[in-house]
């Protein structure tokens, strides 16, 4: 069978920043060649891009994601989205086709769709890409290590009387274009809204949080099944590194990864009790699903120890990724200041070159004063009632609100609630 062009890994690379270069990028450990590394590389992505269309053409009841991208030369951005809806259109002849921006510059126009294989398919041409979404396609780059810093920060903290021994892991979806769209394409409505069965129904993300469950459910993979749709493949047939189309080859360290986590905390039924009990789903629909996607979270909530706290949240990411109505994943990342760039900015300006504290120096007891003639002694961060304003500093415009500093006050002891919260 032949399919449509796709895109090489060079080119992905240049296209978004996503786990799949880590997933692809070091396929052998075997050779100090680049150019043979480079071509097993190739080799073994065009294998998983294989393995995607085999996928989605044996699930044909199931809308898949690709990324789709036109050439057509002299043509505007605007012309070659045109273009690509109405090829889309001709062959799949719905009424309104959604697809989601991705890339837009002067040599393609790239977007996310989300169609069927017997549709994507026969998109052909030389100006045309399409793009199968695997797995990894839709994990945000540093997602992984976001995972493990976010589980580790949580544990952590357990024990301490601090809020963060109640906060949980946000994991956050963005479902591909059209997907959970009512009938009048307006959507608009709440997961958490939907009471009556037969609005959960209506809504795509019932459906989706079903799917993915059952799928984290641990599974026998002797007794399990391939059944003509690829939705019910088992989770480690989802996915091309962990797939029996892959073993035998040279095998990279994600796919060392994945596998042994399916291994200790799927197939053995280790988290089944997380995904049962410890998850929390919501999720809105897009009022504009021309422009926004639908938007789904899942809370996870692990108490146990580190290892298998973090071992049940990447295989509970692989399951999400593998869902064939979800196009990006991330985890909510806790704020921090790292002051990573202007340390070195301000000592050496030189990268990771910090003389002043290698001394020691490193602003300890030290006392800083502002002289910026610009500063506001009425902003919430400056002001104090017991500083007598003579009008040589900055410019105030009238007197601050009066309070007990020491007091609990509404708005943090501000009367303004325009003031900060400190």
């Amino acid at each position: 069978m032949e399919y449509p062009r796709h895109l090489t890994f060079q080119q992905l690379q240049l296209l978004v920043a996503t786990e799949t270069i880590s997933d692809f990028g070091y396929t052998s450990s075997l050779s100090n060649d680049d150019d043979l590394l480079d071509a097993q590389v190739e080799s073994t992505w065009n294998n998983a891009v294989l393995h995607e269309w085999t996928k989605a053409l044996n699930g044909e009841t199931q809308k898949y994601p690709y990324i789709l991208c036109h050439s057509g030369e002299n043509m505007s951005g605007y012309e070659r989205r045109l273009a690509l809806t109405s090829t889309i259109k001709s062959i799949q002849q719905d009424s309104e086709i959604y697809i989601r921006t991705l890339y837009n510059k002067d040599d393609s126009f790239c977007a996310f769709g989300h169609l069927y294989a017997s549709v994507a398919i026969n998109i052909v041409g030389d100006e045309y890409v399409v793009q199968p979404v695997l797995p990894s396609l839709k994990m945000i780059k540093g997602l992984i290590d976001a995972m493990k810093e976010e589980i580790s920060d949580v544990l952590s903290d357990s024990g301490t009387n601090t809020a963060d021994n109640y906060r949980k892991i946000t994991i956050d979806m963005d479902l591909c274009p059209g997907v959970d769209v009512d009938k009048n394409g307006k959507g608009g409505s709440s997961f958490q809204e939907a009471e009556a069965e037969e609005d959960l129904e209506e809504m795509r993300m019932g459906d989706i949080m079903e799917a993915i469950t059952n799928m984290l459910l641990s599974v026998d993979a002797e007794s399990s099944t391939v059944t003509s749709s690829s939705s019910f493949l088992p989770l480690s047939q989802q996915v091309y590194l962990t797939s029996e189309a892959y073993i035998g080859q040279t095998t990279s360290s994600r796919a060392e990864m994945w596998s042994n986590l399916l291994e200790v905390y799927h197939s053995s039924g280790r988290c089944d009790g997380t995904y049962k009990r410890g998850l929390k789903w919501n999720g809105s629909q897009t009022a504009r699903p021309d422009l926004f996607p639908s938007h789904m979270q899942v809370e996870y909530s692990n108490s146990g120890e580190m290892e298998t706290a973090l071992g049940c949240a990447l295989v509970l990411l692989l399951a999400i990724s593998a869902n064939p109505d979800v196009c990006s994943v991330d985890v909510q990342r806790r704020v921090k200041p790292h002051n990573l760039i202007a340390k070195y900015l301000t000592e050496s300006e030189i990268e990771n070159v910090t003389p002043f504290q290698e001394e020691g120096i490193d602003g300890t007891g030290e006392v800083v004063a502002i002289s910026d003639s610009g500063v506001d002694i009425d902003n919430c961060y400056f002001y104090d009632p017991n500083t007598n304003k003579n009008g040589t500093v900055g410019t105030p415009t009238g007197p601050g609100p009066s309070v007990d500093r020491g007091g609990a006050m509404p708005n943090n002891g501000f009367s303004n609630p325009m003031y900060c919260y400190l």
